[in-house]
């Protein structure tokens, strides 16, 4: 199980590789009219703080 310094940075990874996508997708998918990549993988945010317990 990981600690808390551990999910923090996993934390911020997976955050960073969002924004990562968000900024390469931007105009072709993210807040256009077809869901995108970003869309699918927002999805699962929830879930993960969940299955991990961090927020």
């Amino acid at each position: 199980m990981p600690n808390a310094k551990e999910r923090s940075e996993a934390s911020k990874e997976l955050l960073e590789a969002l924004q990562f996508l968000e900024n390469e997708l931007k105009d072709k998918f993210f807040g256009g009219q077809e869901i995108g990549f970003v869309d699918i993988a927002a999805l699962f945010i929830p879930l993960f703080q969940e299955v991990a317990e961090f927020q």
